[in-house]
């Protein structure tokens, strides 16, 4: 077995590599170890320089490898390569290359030269600007159509459920108006609105939509599903937000034949009655649960709600408790001193009534604390409460609603300031397939996640250590080498291929 071995000059300081070369020796019993100098290192770019003087000779290069080959078997393993090479034909290793880089280094695509040239990828060249936008420009309604179809085939059980989210799609205050010579500034709401289904089973993301608004009647609810209808979704279950609650849409959306989960919100007279209803007992080590790392206090019941059976969740977290009540503080402290000094903030006017007594007098204005409204407050702090007419697990419903927001965080600030115009992400058709590039990325970071979670040996591990553990696995190809040479793997790394079925032997 051949590896790169790098030893310091205790006098010079100079760094050299070494060509280690592990042979049986048949007389003796055991291995020995042959190690060739091949120069020492650059160290300024790191690159191994060959000692030998006279000709200019090329130097050996170093890629890094493990994070991309990691990635590139997880993506055969679940059969996306093959339905990305169904989608793109000829450019899918250039639009897997740029999903990898999206994994490993973030949502912001300006640094993708330097990284592919850094790192061995399934596209055989330089990645540019150019072709970037020209891939993004190529991915249309037919594009998404020829995924969508190949992908949804993959999941045979007809268990689906659907979020809603809205993430901002540029925190660049600058992009948020628009100017027309000298007319008024044109506002622009800076949120790309998705409905986004799920497999159930394994919250592996199947296909998604962007939609005009976010549904705002069970009516909206059934249009977005009908325009799904192709995929042959069979009722997924509705991930409903607290903001959609209100008491006359709860009600239609009960009359409707929607499955759901809602989250109710606290300050609603449902919420605050099942509260006070469990609020004494729940802290009790029988509730008590793990869900996604998290200890809560979980108790669920039957309901009957205008003749319909619902699944009602109630969970507490003593940790979610401390801190929803010190931030409500902080946020009652700032809207007394807004008041104090007559500055009205729209948003908060709903607090300056509910949590405050104002009495103005001809020498100013008199501000106090409302303080049974704000211990009122306190009764619900650390409280959730889901209810559903389909999920009887209470563990279930949490975690498919906090998938939610796991969700909308990985499709933020997709137009930020360094991408916004280097790739023409502007342009509305540059900008959503920007965000299918992104939904790509979900599958992968989903399956790997899964199978974190799923194995003892890796669990303390985040999605973050293992790409980062991946990525100190290099290949070092040497001139007048025919075969390269890799770094030896370690421990960790041994075990994250094991747990993901991986073969170091596979790797060219």
């Amino acid at each position: 077995m051949s590896s790169i071995v790098y030893l310091k000059n205790k006098v010079s300081g100079k760094k050299y590599a070494y060509l280690n070369e592990s042979i049986w020796d048949s007389e003796k019993g055991r291995c020995r170890c042959i190690r060739k100098c091949l120069g020492h290192v650059d160290p300024v770019t790191g690159d191994i320089v060959p000692n030998r003087k006279g000709l200019v000779r090329e130097s050996a290069t170093v890629t890094s490898v493990g994070a991309t080959f990691f990635l590139r078997n997880v993506s055969d393993s679940i059969g996306l390569t093959n339905v990305l090479k169904e989608t793109f034909d000829g450019d899918w290793d250039l639009f897997i290359s740029i999903v990898f880089y999206i994994i490993i280094e973030g949502n912001s695509l300006s640094k993708i030269k330097y990284w592919s040239i850094d790192n061995d990828i399934p596209y055989k060249g330089v990645i540019n600007v150019e072709d970037v936008v020209r891939i993004l420009g190529k991915i249309d309604e037919n594009t998404l159509f020829r995924f969508f179809r190949g992908w949804r085939d993959f999941f045979k059980r007809d268990d689906f459920y659907t979020v809603y989210i809205s993430p901002v799609t540029s925190y660049d205050k600058k992009v948020e108006t628009i100017r027309f010579n000298d007319l008024p500034l044109i506002f622009v709401d800076q949120v790309t609105n998705l409905s986004i289904t799920f497999d159930a089973s394994t919250s592996m993301p199947i296909s998604y939509i962007v939609n005009a608004t976010k549904p705002c009647d069970s009516t909206e609810i059934r249009r977005i599903e009908m325009s799904e209808s192709w995929l042959d979704f069979v009722k997924p279950i509705k991930i409903l937000e607290s903001g959609y609650y209100t008491e006359d849409r709860f009600s239609d959306l009960l009359k409707s034949n929607h499955r759901f989960i809602i989250q109710i919100p606290t300050e609603s007279a449902l919420a605050r009655s099942n509260i006070n209803r469990v609020k004494d007992r729940v802290m009790d080590l029988r509730y008590c649960t793990i869900i996604d790392g998290e200890t809560f206090f979980v108790m669920s019941f039957l309901n009957y709600l205008e003749g319909k059976k619902c699944y009602m969740h109630i969970y507490f977290s003593t940790s979610d408790a401390e801190k929803e009540f010190s931030l409500f503080l902080d946020l009652i402290n700032d809207c007394k001193n807004e008041l104090l000094q007559n500055i009205c903030i729209p948003e908060h006017k709903e607090f300056y009534k509910k949590y405050f007594i104002v009495k103005e007098y001809p020498h100013g204005r008199s501000v106090e604390e409302n303080g049974e409204a704000i211990m009122s407050y306190n009764t619900v702090a650390g409280f959730v409460m889901l209810l559903s007419n389909t999920v009887k697990n209470a563990d279930v419903a949490l975690k498919r609603y906090l998938n939610k927001g796991r969700t909308q965080h990985n499709f933020e600030n997709l137009k930020n300031e360094k991408d916004l115009r280097k790739f023409k992400l502007d342009y509305e058709a540059n900008y959503y397939g920007r965000v299918f590039m992104q939904f790509v990325a979900l599958i992968l970071f989903t399956e790997i996640d899964r199978r974190i979670k799923k194995h003892m040996v890796i669990r303390e591990m985040s999605f973050t250590d293992v790409i980062r553990e991946m990525e100190t696995f290099k290949k070092i190809s040497i001139p007048g080498f025919h075969s390269p040479f890799f770094t030896n793997i370690n421990d960790t790394q041994s075990r994250i291929l094991k747990v993901f079925g991986i073969d170091i032997k596979n790797l060219k």
